[in-house]
This record gives structure tokens, sequence and C-alpha cells, in this order.
């Protein structure tokens, strides 16, 4: 089950905003690569943001919390059903468990590859796609020029890599993600946060579809965009009670076979 698994929960989409000033996208290759672009001055917008993201799927329902701080730390907190919080401060990978009283701390002693492969694994569930927008691969990516509910002009990107296929709309030029199907399954807006400062807009309530029949419901509580948050923030101490272990994550041979293989940014 995608929508709240047994491990972390969440994978939520990201959505748009209303209409931006536009400029008419290219085609082919040209568009490719201008939607690459507009994805990274997209990213460069949001330098850091802290989101509480409830879901249900059936009678399964989950609460968590997200703190990202560009570049790369990152603190997350299944609040229900059960608590744990992972977190990287740049340096280090934490684990706290509460209900076993234990706070692990991680040296990260991997390759740049696999360290970013590991860190973007563990933490892109907790990540809406509207924060965490699509970083694309070099290869098996194609756009054409499209329309939308919510977008006059839009770009269709299609992204198939090992027989799999990701296909997201964007509106143009924000790079705003409309929704984003995958098979037969769509994840869809039906609510959203729009900031005019920013020109872009993050997801208040998604919808995950077959056809017209709702399978998964995520809605974000609380979302801040922007906001400082202190390096400190991110380096997890013991609370009273909890006792600390020390760990250091080293390289596998099957850490180098994911790393090869993994696309984290994009996989479904």
């Amino acid at each position: 089950m995608r929508w709240v698994s047994a491990s972390v929960w969440l994978t939520v989409l990201g959505l748009g905003l209303a209409a931006c000033p536009s400029s008419s996208p290219s085609s082919g290759q040209a568009l490719v690569s201008e939607v690459k672009r507009a994805l990274l001055e997209r990213d460069k917008k949001l330098t850091s943001y802290h989101v509480v993201v409830e879901s249900s799927q059936g009678e399964a329902k989950a609460k968590h919390e997200f703190f990202y701080r560009a570049p790369n730390h990152s603190r997350g907190t299944i609040l229900e059903p059960e608590p744990m919080t992972l977190a990287f401060d740049g340096v280090r990978f934490f684990k706290e468990t509460p209900k076993e009283h234990k706070l692990e701390a991680f040296d990260i002693k991997l390759s740049p590859e696999n360290a970013a492969y590991f860190l973007a694994s563990t933490f892109t569930p907790f990540v809406p796609e509207g924060f965490r927008t699509p970083l694309l691969p070099s290869k098996g990516v194609t756009a054409k020029k499209t329309t939308h509910p919510k977008a006059s002009e839009a770009v269709e990107v299609t992204v198939t890599v090992e027989g799999a296929t990701v296909v997201w709309v964007l509106r143009w030029p924000s790079g705003d993600v409309l929704s984003k199907r995958v098979g037969a399954t769509e994840l869809r807006a039906d609510d959203e946060l729009c900031d005019e400062a920013l020109q872009l807009c993050v997801p208040k309530r998604v919808t995950q579809r077959t056809g017209e029949v709702i399978e998964a419901t995520t809605s974000l509580t609380r979302i801040e965009l922007n906001t400082p948050i202190p390096n400190d923030f991110f380096t997890l101490k013991a609370a009273e009670g909890f006792h600390v272990e020390k760990h250091e994550l080293v390289e596998t041979k099957s850490d180098e076979a994911a790393a090869q293989k993994a696309d984290a940014s994009w996989a479904p």
C-alpha cells in the first residue's frame, strides 16, 4: 500500500498555483530542457518549509510532520499511529524511537552517490511532491504542450525507465505539479495554498484516484514556507531516560547496486 506504508506511512502529491505570467513552451527535447530549468528555479524559491500532514486510506490513518532546510537538512516525525523521528543535520543521521526510549546516531561512511540515495529514499516519503519537484533523469524523458482545467498553459512530462512510466502535468512556466499518474492511478489536487510572492503553490488536500473512485486522501493541516529553522534543530539530542546508540553506515554491494539503479526523485 503506497499511501500508508508500515515504515513511513505516506507519499504525497504536490500541486500547482493559479496562473502565473507565462511564456509559450517550445517542443521536443528543447521543451524537456526548459522544463528542467523551470523545476530548478522553483526549487531555489523554497529554501525551507514545515508541514503537518494527515492521511487516510480505508480504515488506516496516519499523521506526520516534516521540516526541511536547504540544501539537505531534514527532520521527519511520524506522529500517528506510532511515533518515530528521523533527522539529518548535514553530517549525521538520527533515529529516535520513543517507545523504546532510544536515540540512534549514525556516522555516514558512504560514497556521495550512495549517501544521496540513502537520504532520498529515507526522507522522500515524508515530502509532498509539490515541495519536492520532479528531478528528471537524463534519459527516457519526453514532454509536450497540453492544457488542464487549472492551467491554460501546461506541459505533460513522461518518464520511462526500465519499463516503469510516470506522467506529470505541470503548469507552465512555474513548474507546479497539477497531476501525477502511474498506470491507472492518479494523484490530484482538491485544494491548495498559493504564495503570490513566491509565485508557486503547494498542496492542502490531495486525493489518490482510480478513475473517479477516491482511494486515499491526504490533507496538509499546517504549512509554513521559507521560515527560519536553526541548524541545531536537525541534530537530535537524547531526552531524559533515553539511551544512545552510535553506529556507522558503511558501503555494501547491495548499496552500490541500488544507487546505480535508483532514481528516488521520480519513482512511483
